[in-house]
């Protein structure tokens, strides 16, 4: 059975409870809805961070066996490059080296020889890790 739209409209504002504004702490509001929105001062953290354990790496070195010459934690400062050739080990929520454009989850590697793993044929540059700073 199709309504016309102003009858639809009219259904809703009659059966509708209006909602009131309520100032409450920040655990007792699940299931509430903010009356404003809120947006954040700062980046927190203030990095780029890698969503997943994995290898940063590069797109030109798709298929290919690269070096592992690092591993990131997360809360390290690690201020190195990632050069074609080689892979950075990286865990979930540590900061994504510069030069990275990918980020290839973990259970996507396969390790070869000491130190060495080889990568997907499939790699596609990510915009979150498209990084140039």
């Amino acid at each position: 059975m199709a309504i016309t739209v102003e009858k639809a409209l009219e259904l809703i504002y009659t059966n509708v409870k209006k909602t009131s504004l309520q100032i409450l702490p920040i655990e007792e509001c699940l299931g509430y809805v903010l009356a404003q929105d809120i947006i954040a001062k700062h980046n927190l953290p203030p990095f780029d961070n890698s969503a997943m354990d994995g290898y940063a790496v590069k797109i030109e070195d798709s298929g290919k066996s690269v070096k592992v010459e690092a591993t990131i934690f997360a809360g390290d400062n690690f201020d190195g490059v990632l050069n074609a050739g080689h892979a950075i080990k990286i865990m979930t929520g540590a900061k994504i080296p510069l030069g990275t454009q990918c980020i290839v989850p973990i259970e996507e590697i396969q390790k070869t020889q000491d130190g060495y793993v080889t990568l997907p044929h499939n790699l596609v540059i990510s915009k979150t890790y498209s990084l140039s700073r």
